[in-house]
Formats: structure tokens, C-alpha cells, sequence
């Protein structure tokens, strides 16, 4: 399937690549610089091996050129020589990043996981009680935790505790792609404007910083 879908914000663009080719094929698409091929070839991993190619294909393909990611001490991914941000993330056969002017973050991950045995480490009492009431316990569930993987990676801060410090108000699940997330952490409370979609049983979420109010 390669490259899937290239989809337009407000705030930047979305891509999604299926890794459903072999990694032959994959390799035989990417030219490496000699930092990324040695990178490359400390992958063990098959399946690391093809998300690697996968995600410098589809910025390839975004952004019409080839580009070189770079990695923070904290692991958070960089376009070399470039003020535009990138977030990424990966879920079984999918590859998906996010490109801004702003910080961002993106994460997906199937629809069907089963996370209800981590869900009381990172759900606050109130999103319980949403999860609970919304109509579908388990998008809910996987949509929150998306969500806050999502604030995660657009922190520069490192250590976040997922249950307090990041919160979700409620919002129309079933209804509403658009929502709002809040993070509070040592005197700072930053807002995001978050939005949310499904692509072949996945959930996806990706998130701006908005304002800090203090």
C-alpha cells in the first residue's frame, strides 16, 4: 500500500504510510546518509527496520524532498536544519507523522488494544467517570490514552505523570472530533487543541499547543 493518505490542517499536515511491503522493497525506495544507515543497521528488528524506512519515505513524500531526522537527549525527533516540527508514532502496520510551525505531537494505535489493565495509571477520576458514561468504553479509553501520548510528546519536560498532570475535560466522544486537553505541571498550565480520527481500526490523535495561561 506505501504511502496511504496526506491529510491538510490548519496548523500543518498529517500523513499516514502502510508498511505492507517487504523490506526489500522499502530499502530499495531510500537513499540513507551514512549516519542513518548506520542507525539503520543497529535495528535487529524487521518490523524497526521498515517503520525506519517507512517514516523517512512518507516525509519524503510530505514534504517533497529528502529529509534527515535528528533526535533530542529526550528522544524527541527533529528535522535537520528546518524550524518545522515533527512528531511520530507507529501501531502495527501503520507509520504516521505530523509536520508544523508549532509544537506538536501524534500518536495512534489500534482501536481494539486491550489497556484496561493500565487505565487506572493514567486516567484522572473525572475521565473515568467519562469513559464510563460516553457509550463506547473501549474508543474512549484508547482515544484518552492517544491523546495524552499525544500532550506527551509535545512537552519538552520529561517524567509527566499521565493520571494527574495531564487532564481531558469531557467532551461528545461519538460526536465531536475536535477537543480540548490541559496540562499542569509546577506552576504552569498549558492548554492543546486536539483532534481525532479513525483510520482502518486505528485511532489516531495528534495535538497543538495552544496558550500558556500561567
Amino acid at each position: 500500500m506505501a504511502f496511504a493518505k496526506r491529510i491538510e490542517q490548519t496548523d500543518g499536515v498529517v500523513g499516514i504510510w502502510e508498511i505492507t511491503e517487504e523490506l526489500d522493497v522499502l530499502y530499495r525506495q531510500i537513499h540513507f546518509s551514512e549516519k542513518e544507515r548506520k542507525e539503520f543497521e543497529m535495528f535487529s528488528s524487521i518490523r524497526r527496520k521498515k517503520e525506519f524506512i517507512a517514516v523517512r519515505l512518507l516525509l519524503q513524500k510530505l514534504l517533497g524532498k529528502k529529509a534527515e531526522i535528528l533526535y533530542e537527549d529526550s528522544g524527541r525527533p527533529l528535522l535537520k536544519n528546518s524550524t518545522t516540527n515533527l512528531s511520530i508514532s507507529h501501531s502495527g502496520d501503520l507509520a504516521v507523522v505530523f509536520l508544523s510551525k508549532k509544537r506538536i505531537g501524534i500518536d495512534v494505535e489500534d482501536s481494539k488494544r486491550k489497556i484496561e489493565n493500565i487505565a487506572q495509571r493514567f486516567l484522572h477520576e473525572k475521565e473515568k467517570s467519562f469513559v464510563k458514561d460516553c457509550g463506547n468504553p473501549q474508543k474512549a479509553t484508547i482515544l484518552l490514552w492517544c491523546a495524552k501520548e499525544a500532550i506527551f510528546k509535545c512537552s519538552e519536560k520529561q517524567g509527566i505523570d499521565f493520571r494527574s498532570e495531564i487532564f481531558i475535560p469531557p467532551f461528545a466522544l461519538l460526536k465531536e472530533k475536535k477537543f480540548k486537553g490541559e496540562k499542569v505541571r509546577e506552576n504552569e498550565n498549558i492548554t492543546y487543541q486536539l483532534q481525532h480520527f479513525e483510520y482502518k481500526n486505528n485511532v489516531i490523535v495528534f495535538c497543538v499547543e495552544d496558550v500558556i495561561k500561567s
